[in-house]
């Protein structure tokens, strides 16, 4: 007997997790073997950059490489354009996630300022530089919510279901971002081995003690991000929360009080600043307890 369109959707599900982990891991083996090369390419060039900087952007192409040759496989492109559909319907969406984000770290701002009252020594600057910061910030949010929200919880949650894709896509998301190598060192000879090294220093450094403030408070910007894309079933909320704390958190230098001047429960307790806070683990666990009235949606719309 010939199995139903339902146990085809189910099978072809499943092969998403599996997928993905074969071509990230192909990827990374790929900046293993090339990058030590390229980087004697780049110093040959005339540009001085630090080998571990060129591995991670070699690893990104070759990920993004992978993912485009397997597009259709993992549904890459319906996913993006469900988690970003009808732009114009939903910017009030963005808008009250970018409202949102900038007011999180605005409450960060008034707990470091009643410590110590900043200087506000650089307002012409925060305005000069503003749309600059905006820019960037809507870049990034557009770039890693489409990837780990609108693509990789949207897999996820296809084949586990809601929570626990919830609770994994954050852990990835929090993962990802202190996968970090500690050297900075440059290479202008053929050294096959630097690789390697790179990826076990990155590793090591994920799996360190120093790191785990900075797991925390990720793994819980990753937990508001994915409920609010699973609320609003698109990636506006999540795209704008994102892109209003990446904003917010730049403009901190212009009121003279960068994260490392501040008490370390507000301005972090390694990487990355802010985040790695106790401070900002209590703004983002009330975001996530009010998330309901911040994107305006009620909670049975959450996604099974």
């Amino acid at each position: 007997m010939r199995p139903d369109g339902g146990d085809d959707e189910r099978r072809r599900a499943k092969t998403f997790t599996a997928t993905l982990v074969s071509l990230v891991a192909a990827a990374v083996l790929v900046s293993v073997l090339v990058t030590p090369a390229a980087a004697v390419v780049v110093s040959r060039l005339g540009f001085h950059f630090p080998f571990s900087r060129i591995f991670d952007r070699v690893a990104m192409a070759a990920i993004g490489a992978a993912l485009l040759w397997q597009r259709r496989r993992l549904k890459l492109g319906a996913r993006l354009e469900r988690g970003f559909a009808r732009p114009r319907l939903n910017f009030a969406k963005m808008l009250r996630g970018l409202i949102a984000g900038i007011a999180g770290v605005a409450m960060l701002w008034l707990l470091a300022a009643l410590q110590s009252p900043p200087k506000m020594v650089g307002l012409r600057g925060l305005v000069l530089h503003a749309p600059a910061a905006l820019a960037t910030g809507l870049a990034v949010g557009v770039i890693e919510e489409g990837f780990f929200r609108a693509f990789l919880l949207d897999g996820l949650q296809q084949e586990f279901g809601a929570a626990p894709a919830l609770v994994a896509s954050a852990a990835v998301y929090a993962a990802a971002h202190l996968v970090r190598p500690q050297a900075r060192a440059q290479i202008s000879r053929l050294d096959m081995g630097a690789g390697l090294r790179n990826l076990e220093g990155a590793l090591r450094g994920l799996m360190a003690l120093r790191a785990l403030a900075g797991f925390i408070g990720l793994f819980l910007l990753g937990l508001v991000l994915g409920l609010a894309f699973q609320r609003t079933r698109t990636a506006y909320f999540s795209t704008g929360f994102h892109a209003g704390l990446v904003f917010a958190a730049k403009s901190w230098r212009y009121a003279a009080l960068a994260p490392e001047n501040v008490a370390r429960w507000i301005g972090g307790y390694g990487w990355p600043p802010l985040v790695s806070g106790a401070a900002a683990w209590v703004m983002l666990t009330a975001v996530l307890l009010l998330l309901g009235p911040l994107s305006g949606t009620p909670r049975r719309r959450q996604s099974s």
